[in-house]
C-alpha cells in the first residue's frame, strides 16, 4: 500500500516539475536535475531490492540505511546551496541600496534641482 502511495506522490512532483518548466518559472537544468532525482526515487520505491544491493555496494549495513544516508547527504546540499544564493542576493540587495543612496544624495545635493 506504502508504495502505491509514494508512486503517487513521486508521479504528481514529476508533473508539477514538468508544469513548472512549461510555466517558464524554472530552468532546464533544474526541471532536468529534478526529473533524474525524481525518476531515481522512482525506481529505489518500486525495487527496493536495489537500494540494498548499493547499501552493500557502498559497505552499508541495510537499504533504509542508504537511502537516509543519501537524502541527508543531499539536503545537506541543497541546504548549502540555499545558503550561498541567500548570501548572493543579500550582497545585491545591499550594493544597490548603496547605488540608491548615492544617486538620491548627488541629486539632493545638485543646486540645479
Amino acid at each position: 500500500m506504502y508504495r502505491i502511495v509514494i508512486i503517487i506522490v513521486i508521479v504528481m512532483m514529476m508533473l508539477r516539475g514538468y508544469f513548472r518548466f512549461r510555466e517558464g518559472d524554472i530552468s532546464v537544468w533544474l526541471f532536468l536535475g529534478a526529473l533524474f532525482l525524481w525518476s531515481c526515487a522512482l525506481i529505489l520505491s518500486i525495487w527496493s531490492e536495489l537500494s540494498s544491493f548499493l547499501a552493500r555496494l557502498l559497505g552499508i549495513g541495510r537499504g533504509v540505511d542508504f537511502m537516509f544516508l543519501f537524502s541527508i547527504l543531499f539536503l545537506v546540499y541543497v541546504n548549502f546551496c540555499l545558503y550561498v544564493r541567500m548570501k548572493k542576493t543579500e550582497h545585491d540587495v545591499t550594493k544597490l541600496i548603496r547605488e540608491i543612496a548615492l544617486a538620491n544624495l548627488e541629486k539632493k545635493s545638485d543646486p540645479l534641482n
